[in-house]
């Protein structure tokens, strides 16, 4: 099957955290976490399917040449299994078509539906679903192949949102340590020193959490101010250093330098 065909003839069912009843989405998902709704649309005449459970998303997607009709069978067997009458359960979901479709899927198996761009989770809960059509002898050829293209471009997303996992990571453990050791934080005041991008993301981390006030230095003004429009903080000159320190709780340095910008003697003067 080509790709235009692909487009042709792809359809899923989605339910709506925001419409599908908290009731259903539960029968749902453990109907879709098990062969039950594959099995009863391969009876159906809808051969072609793949299952997907995932945090209040539920989904079956189908390849089919009469692409309503597959729709009209997937809802039909949904809201059964949801014990919502048909013409409710159609208000509660989504009928999605071709690229539509497709960028659904990749939307789903790379974590991105879930807001989380690589989410291991969610790359796991995929395979999970692949392996269960397999089993089921849903799988087809054509889905196979999707579902082959979604993986590699989940691992290509897991590759670059690593570095932004790593950031936030540190961004969280650089709040819990402020707090913990300073309380509530709309009191306090931080600098930044230099223009680094872990520095600035932990920055923003702490104005995220709270922070009263932040300032920003640097050896490089331009880079310093850049920094500070960024974050809509103010901006301290580098020739301030010492009263910057001195009216600063809490200090992030990232200047990337060799030579050391706080010295004991500048922080015991400070």
């Amino acid at each position: 099957m080509t790709g235009s065909a692909l487009a042709r003839e792809l359809v899923v069912v989605a339910t709506d955290p925001d419409r599908t009843g908290r009731e259903a989405l539960r029968r749902l998902g453990a109907a879709a976490d098990g062969p039950g709704i594959l099995a009863t649309l391969g009876a159906r005449g809808v051969p072609s399917l793949l299952a997907l459970s995932d945090r209040g998303h539920v989904a079956v997607a189908a390849v089919h040449g009469l692409p309503d009709f597959a729709a009209d069978r997937i809802r039909t067997a949904m809201a059964e299994t949801a014990g919502v009458p048909a013409k409710a359960f159609a208000a509660e979901t989504s009928v999605l078509r071709g690229r539509e479709a497709v960028a659904f899927l990749f939307r789903w198996g790379t974590g991105f539906l879930g807001g989380v761009p690589g989410d291991a989770v969610a790359r796991r809960r995929f395979g999970v679903a692949l392996d269960r059509a397999e089993t089921a002898g849903s799988l087809s050829e054509i889905l196979r192949r999707l579902a082959a293209a979604i993986a590699a471009a989940a691992a290509a997303v897991d590759d670059a949102a690593r570095p932004q996992r790593w950031e936030a990571a540190l961004g969280d453990t650089a709040l819990a340590v402020a707090a913990d050791v300073h309380g509530q934080l709309s009191s306090k005041a931080c600098l930044l020193i230099g223009a680094g991008a872990i520095g600035e993301a932990l920055a923003r981390r702490l104005q995220g959490g709270g922070l009263g006030r932040l300032v920003v230095t640097g050896a490089d003004p331009v880079d310093a101010d850049a920094v500070a429009r960024r974050l809509s903080c103010h901006v301290a000159p580098a020739a301030q250093l010492d009263d910057a320190l001195a009216a600063a709780d809490i200090i992030i340095t990232a200047e990337g330098g060799r030579e050391a910008v706080l010295t004991r003697d500048r922080m015991t003067a400070a």
